[in-house]
């Protein structure tokens, strides 16, 4: 069972009317990638 945030992360993303964002992979990569290196998420 996916938690709340899980879930609405999901939905905001997968529609694809929902997010026409054509660079959220690469926002996405790089968020994932400073988290790997101990950056805090607000950075």
């Amino acid at each position: 069972m996916l938690g709340e945030g899980l879930r609405r992360y999901v939905g905001l993303l997968a529609p694809p009317q929902k997010c026409r964002d054509t660079y959220i992979e690469e926002y996405h990569r790089g968020f994932f990638t400073n988290l790997g290196r101990n950056i805090p998420p607000e950075k």
